[in-house]
């Protein structure tokens, strides 16, 4: 069939066919493609549309939505050599969850900051489209061009984000990757710039458009206990420790407690005079994009911030906690947490031209409340990331270790399981020495 566009596709296409059993067909895909994307009309123009891969790039990279790269590979008139063309769709859902929920037990159960987890994720998902309206123009340096943006209306139609694909450029992490020091302070200098561009403008251009009822964010109590112990169910290595870790006395108050929550969220940063800013607040390794060499390995250079799916006006130390509990393995972490602070000033005093009216020690004060406050996330994400691994991953590659049947994914899979069990390990044990500082002991 010949669609009217400046291109041919192959009739056994069937191109009203669904991609990945979602809503968005073929046909939705090309008309948005041509509507939107210059760089595609001029790539595809007198070309034949041969054949197409579509494929879900999330898994073991993110829970809120499944990412869809889809190629498109295309021949001239003389029948050459195929040339592809990528792109992104990333479609909001509640697949990864399931994938991770007890039989029998409803997806919806599971709460998400108050709410059933499908309102939970529409509201997430309708925050990121406005971020790509109106935030994104301020920084388009480190954030992907997005074609199109369409709501989430449950029962009548799937939401997404038709993207740019990075890929050729660079790539993201997987949980159990930690950054290296350049690589986190290079996201910390890209936040620097962003902020720098917040207030540099009036309020009035952003204040009140990003305000999600107060309790999405912070209300995640029952999703930490939900998620925390099928992480310590699947650990080996450090298991004892860091169940007695999590257990704590005081470490259950304050994971428990959700006045000091609520306060570390949406108060602290206020006391210890710091501003209101836009926060990112889901911001670790999978959700960061780097430069990758000739080889495709990691380099240190910054490529693009993705995900702003939980973008809202608050407390920007969030940023900092999520980025260093759970991207950064212990030592890395204790190391920057000594640093960082007066490194981020710095840069933002470069980028104001100004003194910000703030200091490195009030933003580590404000950190360390934060930290506390999101302690939970150092076993509830690994919970929720390797439960959506096992559930999607079929064993591979059987190999025999001392006379007993294991698969190299599953040895890959603990030797990341452990490693994240000692970053968790060194994150209670931090936290534990705050608790018994006597600093929160109101809290207790």
């Amino acid at each position: 069939m010949t669609l009217k566009m400046s291109f041919s596709v192959l009739p056994e296409i069937e191109i009203e066919e669904k991609l990945c059993g979602f809503d968005f067909t073929l046909k939705w895909l090309l008309d948005s493609l041509m509507k939107n994307d210059k760089l595609f009309k001029k790539f595809s123009e007198a070309k034949t549309l041969k054949r197409l891969e579509t494929k879900d790039v999330s898994e073991g990279k993110g829970m809120f939505s499944t990412v869809l790269k889809v190629e498109l590979f295309f021949v001239n008139e003389k029948k050459e050599d195929e040339e592809v063309y990528t792109t992104i769709l990333k479609i909001p859902g509640v697949e990864s969850f399931k994938a991770i929920m007890e039989e029998g037990k409803d997806v919806e159960e599971l709460k998400f900051g108050g709410n059933s987890l499908t309102p939970a994720i529409i509201q997430m998902h309708d925050i990121e489209c406005d971020f790509y309206n109106l935030v994104a123009p301020l920084i388009p340096d480190f954030v992907p061009r997005v074609y199109y943006a369409q709501r989430w209306i449950k029962d009548i139609h799937q939401g997404c984000l038709h993207m740019e694909d990075l890929s050729p450029r660079g790539k993201n992490m997987y949980y159990f990757n930690t950054l290296t020091v350049p690589q986190f302070k290079n996201v910390i200098d890209a936040l620097a710039f962003f902020h720098s561009r917040l207030m540099n403008l009036e309020e009035s251009e952003w204040r009140g458009k990003f305000v999600p009822p107060r309790n999405v964010f912070s209300h995640v109590i029952g999703f930490v206990q939900e998620m925390s112990p099928k992480f310590l169910d699947i650990t080996k290595s450090g298991k004892k420790e860091l169940t007695e870790l999590y257990f704590n006395e005081k470490i259950q108050k304050i994971l428990n407690n959700q006045e000091f929550i609520d306060f570390a969220f949406f108060e602290s940063h206020l006391k210890i005079g710091l501003p209101t800013l836009l926060v990112h607040a889901d911001l670790w390794a999978s959700n960061i994009m780097f430069k990758i060499d000739s080889e495709g390995n990691f380099t240190d250079e910054l490529v693009a911030l993705l995900d702003w799916q939980c973008l809202r006006e608050g407390n920007w130390m969030l940023d900092f906690v999520k980025l260093t509990t759970c991207s950064l393995d212990g030592d890395i972490r204790r190391e920057m947490e000594e640093t960082i602070f007066d490194f981020y000033i710095s840069k933002l005093r470069t980028y104001l031209q100004r003194d910000p009216g703030f200091t490195a020690i009030q933003m580590k004060k404000s950190y360390e409340f934060y930290f506390l406050a999101h302690l939970g996330y150092a076993t509830t994400m690994p919970g929720a990331i390797f439960g959506a691994i096992k559930a999607t991953n079929a064993p591979k590659d059987t190999v025999t270790t001392n006379g007993s049947s294991a698969t190299s994914e599953s040895r890959l899979d603990e030797a990341r399981i452990d490693r994240c069990t000692l970053r968790a390990i060194h994150a209670y044990e931090d936290a534990l020495i705050l608790l018994d500082s006597g600093e929160y002991d109101e809290w207790l």
